[in-house]
């Protein structure tokens, strides 16, 4: 990590370094008409993406996270062609002091989450399935730098919901098709000194898979939906990508992914006329490649594992220099372009342990 906050404050780059959490323990209880799962999840790491997916502004590494996900959730056969699952999802996100004290801290969250789906099968290559969820998502207070001083500031809450019908289309045992479609709407509440407008706005889904066990995995998705995590930050945004994994024997596979996306922010919506010129519009290329070997596997599952990628990301925005600032605006006039290249050697050890009555 470099840069002129970083040579302004003394900082060397190994006092970012960190260990990472990920941790995951399950519970399941199996019944012939239904069954439970008990899940927890706890994550430390820097890359927020890794965490919320590319629904989200922040593009570094600088702030360190961790987060706690607990669920429950039960599924099962409603009737001879209906199958139903419900799950709660509790979440903590809390963040880290940074290391640089010119740095400001994100607001720490806590999330709670409903969801349901019920899915019917007319046919045995043809699922129709209708779901919805439905929570909230309530943030403490950002610690701020403002000259030199640390300033909280008001971070706005929301409730939100989301419904859906999609269909599922088999079109043999390795080719599929699923598109959904519906709408989301959100109530931003809570003392801010942004007065965020309530949103409603339609999402769609579609995702074509092909794969042969062992030999090739293709996937090519499309979305349009809302964002669904900043800190006074949202957006719309649609995306198109594509992702191909190629084995060349069983524990030797590659693959390559990209994904082109545009982030639409309203400055109506978000309470910043008096920020930006105009509506923020960024264009985002997210490319990543790698190889992974499979050094030891058991039953068929890998636990130690090696493997090289690259990852490139890269924000295009329209604000980018002063002039895209309202003249009397006297904060600070950031550029949101960014250009990200990362390449990572990885080496994974994951024993499974498997605990249970034993026939």
């Amino acid at each position: 990590s470099s840069g002129d906050w970083e040579k302004i404050a003394d900082i060397k780059a190994y006092k970012y370094s960190y260990y990472n959490i990920d941790l995951r323990g399950a519970f399941q209880y199996l019944n012939p008409k239904f069954v439970i799962d008990i899940e927890d999840k706890a994550k430390r790491s820097r890359d927020i993406s890794e965490l919320m997916g590319t629904e989200i502004s922040e593009f570094s590494k600088r702030h360190l996270y961790f987060s706690n996900d607990a669920s429950f959730q039960i599924r099962g056969r409603l009737a001879s062609k209906v199958n139903g699952l419900l799950r709660y999802n509790y979440q903590i996100l809390n963040f880290e002091e940074p290391e640089n004290e010119l740095v400001s801290q994100p607001a720490n969250s806590y999330a709670h989450l409903g969801y349901g789906k019920i899915g019917i099968r007319v046919n045995p290559r043809f699922v129709v399935s209708v779901e919805g969820q439905g929570g909230e998502r309530v943030y403490d207070k950002a610690k701020v730098v403002s000259g030199n001083q640390i300033v909280e500031v008001d971070v706005v809450d929301y409730s939100s919901w989301r419904a859906l019908l999609g269909v599922n289309y088999r079109f043999g045992p390795r080719t599929s098709l699923s598109v959904s479609g519906g709408a989301e709407g959100r109530h931003y509440f809570g003392e801010t000194t942004r007065d965020l407008k309530d949103t409603t706005s339609p999402v769609v889904k579609i995702a074509f898979n092909q794969s042969q066990r062992n030999t090739y995995n293709l996937k090519i998705s499309g979305e349009y939906a809302q964002s669904t995590y900043g800190q006074n930050l949202y957006f719309t945004y649609w995306q198109a990508g594509i992702y191909f994994k190629y084995y060349f024997v069983k524990t030797l596979y590659a693959s390559v992914g990209f994904t082109y996306k545009q982030d639409y922010y309203d400055r109506s919506i978000l309470n910043t006329e008096d920020i930006w010129q105009d509506d923020r519009l960024d264009v985002l290329y997210l490319a990543n490649a790698g190889i992974t070997w499979d050094a030891l596997r058991k039953h068929g599952v890998p636990y130690l594992s090696f493997s090289l990628n690259y990852r490139y990301r890269m924000r295009d925005s329209n604000i980018d220099s002063a002039d895209d600032y309202v003249p009397t605006f006297t904060g600070s006039h950031p550029s949101y372009d960014t250009e990200i290249n990362y390449v990572i050697f990885r080496v994974v050890f994951n024993p499974s342990i498997l605990i249970g009555p034993y026939k």
